[in-house]
């Protein structure tokens, strides 16, 4: 278990599990507080921006395939 007082910054791994669990809101305290303490603001505000545009990319891929089979 680790603990809020551990030096080390949080990993890439954890780093996007925060930008993911914060974009569906389910981010607990604990996580927040560390990546708040220890996190880069730069490397979140970056990650944010790739996760919300391949979600944007998908949601435009999807709409192309359903549209794809529509009726003309």
């Amino acid at each position: 278990m680790k603990n809020i007082e551990d030096p080390k910054e949080p990993s890439l791994r954890e780093m996007l599990a925060s930008v993911l669990a914060a974009m569906f809101g389910v981010q607990n305290s604990k996580n927040r507080a560390r990546d708040f303490q220890k996190g880069k603001p730069a490397v979140f505000i970056t990650l944010g921006i790739i996760v919300v545009t391949i979600f944007v990319l998908l949601i435009v891929m999807a709409v192309k395939i359903v549209m794809s089979y529509a009726p003309h």
